[in-house]
């Protein structure tokens, strides 16, 4: 026997001798069983009692940044304290919210046939964003990665004034010929020293990450609406550039346009997160001390307790930064020579 259905726009269903093929891909009987079930039972749980959870979004055990001791560090009001306590309540209720279970079932089933649905709010939930000083904010946000795979909570900090670019390459997370501007660090070098060159006044801490490069402003303050003209001289992401000069949605974010930064690893790759590769100082640089305070209270030594560990390089980083040598000029192999033993 066979009976056949569409199922929505794009997607049907038929069954071939009681086996059920959704796009014509095989589906298990008794997930399907187990959908019917619980979509009739109006069954809702904790996420933590759901069948095959996992499969959908993996939770943190531990995250990168703790806020609380962030804006401690940064000598925060207390006004910010308690705008922390109440996004971190925020982020608990959202944890413990029941699962509608039979959403949840056909979005497993939808998921395994290569359609990416979000029914029962588990790939996809409401973020908390928090201020940790009143030019740095904190945001999580549940993401799953462009490849698929399970969806986790992404980890990213925006600063007011400390400026921040970002230069992504050709890979399968990056696959927009608008937004990878640049093909190897021989690019971002060239880019970076004509811009000290031209700027005297700059400093520029530079890193490697496992989809590009990014580089933090060390000397000169500004907000990203002033960095603007900047941002095309570096041919920077068009993308993170438009992003970084739009004001953000929540209160918590101070209502000015920020500097973003993601200090967590996506999911389904190897992920150091950033990995300081070198630093360009213009002649006049002086630096600011404000910016190198939030650097590395929200950047850097989150990210090497978390990930590069007490040496603070990663062996996976140096892999790829060997495969970028050739690119470069014969100055920087010599340094980058010396730093790493490459």
């Amino acid at each position: 026997m066979h009976l056949s259905l569409k199922i929505m726009s794009g997607m049907s269903a038929y069954s071939v001798c009681g086996i059920w093929h959704i796009n014509d891909i095989r589906v298990d009987p008794m997930s399907i069983k187990r959908f019917a079930s619980n979509l009739l039972s109006n069954k809702r749980l904790p996420l933590a009692e759901v069948q095959e959870a996992a499969e959908l979004y993996t939770p943190r055990s531990r995250y990168t940044l703790d806020p609380a001791v962030a804006a401690l560090n940064l000598g925060s009001s207390p006004d910010t304290f308690r705008a922390i306590q109440e996004a971190l309540m925020l982020q608990r209720r959202r944890e413990n919210q029941p699962v509608d279970v039979g959403a949840f079932e056909l979005d497993l089933l939808l998921n395994k046939v290569g359609l990416s649905t979000n029914l029962a709010n588990v790939r996809r939930r409401p973020q908390i964003t928090m201020p940790l000083a009143d030019d740095a904010f904190y945001k999580r946000q549940v993401k799953a990665a462009p490849t698929g795979g399970p969806a986790t909570d992404w980890e990213f900090v925006r600063l007011a004034n400390t400026p921040m670019m970002d230069w992504d390459v050709p890979d399968p997370y990056h696959q927009n010929p608008v937004a990878t501007t640049i093909q190897n660090l021989g690019d971002v070098e060239q880019l970076t020293r004509d811009y000290v060159r031209n700027h005297p006044e700059s400093q520029l801490r530079i890193y490697q990450t496992p989809g590009g490069y990014r580089a933090w402003e060390m000397s000169e303050m500004m907000n990203p609406l002033q960095f603007g003209p900047r941002f095309e001289e570096l041919n920077v992401d068009p993308f993170y550039a438009k992003i970084a000069q739009q004001v953000p949605a929540s209160r918590f974010e101070g209502g000015v346009p920020t500097f973003a930064s993601r200090i967590s690893h996506k999911p389904g790759r190897t992920d150091w997160v950033a990995q300081p590769i070198m630093q360009l100082k213009g002649s006049q640089s002086f630096p600011s001390k404000r910016s190198a305070q939030l650097v590395k209270t929200l950047h850097d030594d989150p990210i090497r307790n978390m990930y590069l560990g007490p040496s603070g390089v990663s062996p996976d980083a140096i892999a790829l930064l060997k495969q970028q040598m050739p690119s470069v000029s014969t100055v920087l192999q010599r340094e980058l020579t010396k730093r790493f033993g490459l």
